[in-house]
C-alpha cells in the first residue's frame, strides 16, 4: 500500500474520532444546559407560588385586623310592658337588615383597599421605588 493511502486512512480514523468526541462534549454540555433551565424554571416557579401565598396570607391579616379593629354597635334590649320578646323596638327590621349590608359592603371595600395596596406595594418593589 502507498504511504498516501495508509496516511489518508489514519488522518480519517483519527478526524472520525476526535468529531465524534466533541460531538459527546456538545451533547453533555446541551444537557447541563437545559438541567440548569429546568432549575431556574422550577426556582421561578417556586418564587411566584410564594407571592401567591403571600398575597393570600397578607389579605387574610388584613381581614383579621378590620374584623378586629371594626366598630360593633350593640343595641342593649330594653323590653317594653307590652313586648315580652325582649327586642328593643328601637329599629325596624327592615333599617337592621340595611345596617347589616352597610357593614358587609364596608368590610368588602376595606379589603379591595388592602388589596390594592399589596398591588401598589408589589409594582413600586419591582420598578425600584
Amino acid at each position: 500500500m502507498s504511504p498516501y493511502i495508509i496516511l489518508a486512512v489514519v488522518l480519517t480514523v483519527t478526524a472520525a474520532a476526535g468529531g465524534g468526541y466533541a460531538k459527546g462534549r456538545h451533547d453533555e454540555s446541551m444537557v447541563q444546559v437545559e438541567q440548569q433551565r429546568d432549575g431556574l424554571l422550577a426556582y421561578a416557579e417556586r418564587i411566584k407560588q410564594g407571592e401567591v401565598q403571600h398575597d393570600a396570607d397578607q389579605d387574610r391579616i388584613n381581614r383579621l385586623t378590620a374584623d378586629l379593629g371594626r366598630v360593633r354597635v350593640h343595641i342593649p334590649a330594653c323590653p317594653t310592658s307590652t313586648d315580652q320578646s325582649g327586642v328593643a323596638g328601637v329599629f325596624s327590621d327592615r333599617v337592621d337588615e340595611e345596617f347589616g349590608r352597610l357593614q358587609a359592603r364596608a368590610g368588602e371595600l376595606f379589603q379591595r383597599c388592602d388589596q390594592l395596596n399589596i398591588d401598589a406595594i408589589r409594582l413600586n418593589s419591582a420598578i425600584g421605588k
